[in-house]
């Protein structure tokens, strides 16, 4: 059986667990109704619009030695939101990366994520600046990639 699912939930209660994400909401997925919270940590979702064209879990499997189990390795995408009204595109964009830092510290702290897989890191991320009508807000999607055995 595959580990996404189980891998999304325990990413999502170690960053909610973490001190460093006090105020940030973090959730398990795209919502279907938003909180007035201008920071947020989307697990497994990448914080766009919810429209169904986006990639939660990129996942490989294969066989390992002896034919007897499957190696899994697979990317979780996740983003951080950092909504700063009308202040400037740098302080949000300044928030969003030392969230970023904070996120991949975290998993650093638990690399199996409590067992579930044998290891797990950050691997990349890209950053979306925007400025609108409503202030600014800086996008950072993220990949946590990890490798279990089924």
């Amino acid at each position: 059986m595959a580990k996404g699912s189980t891998v999304c939930a325990a990413l999502a209660a170690l960053f909610a667990a973490s001190g460093a994400f006090t105020g940030v909401k973090v959730v398990d997925g795209p919502q279907v109704t938003y909180e007035a919270n201008p920071e947020w940590l989307f697990v497994g979702f990448d914080g766009g619009d919810a429209d169904g064209k986006g990639v939660g879990i990129q996942t490989e499997q294969d066989w390992m030695s002896f034919n007897r189990t499957f190696d899994e390795r697979a990317a979780v995408t996740c983003a951080l939101v950092v909504t700063a009204g009308n202040a400037e595109l740098v302080t949000a964009r300044a928030r969003v990366y030392t969230l970023l830092t904070a996120a991949s510290d975290a998993i650093r702290t638990d690399p199996t994520l409590g067992g579930t897989v044998m290891k797990s890191y950050v691997s990349g991320h890209t950053y979306h600046p925007q400025i609108g009508s409503g202030g600014s807000k800086a996008r950072l999607v993220f990949t946590v990639t990890y490798q279990a055995q089924l």
